[in-house]
């Protein structure tokens, strides 16, 4: 039996197949208490609270979209008062 999986090659996207001994020993590696598998379980947990931390009110990804939306916003603005070339909209033909 395989698994399907999409792995990222050069430019674009490709479709691997993985067999399910393959499959299976990775899980045990992970589920088990092998020294491999206590530092992923690890690194899981931080990641985890990485990503947490990254939403929460005053977090990085918080405080990201909140300059990306006033970029934008501040964009359009500028459009509306200056026009320029990029924010003219394309002729009809």
């Amino acid at each position: 039996m395989s698994f399907g999986r999409s792995a990222r090659h050069g430019e674009g996207w490709q479709l691997s197949f993985v067999e399910a001994a393959e499959l299976e020993r990775a899980v045990r590696s992970l589920m088990g208490v092998s020294e491999e598998g206590k530092k992923a379980r690890e690194k899981a947990v931080e990641m985890k609270a990485a990503c947490r931390n990254a939403v929460e009110e005053g977090g990085a990804g918080v405080a990201c979209g909140i300059v990306a939306t006033q970029r934008v916003v501040q964009d359009a603005l500028d459009c509306r008062h200056k026009p320029h070339q990029d924010c003219r909209p394309p002729r009809r033909r």
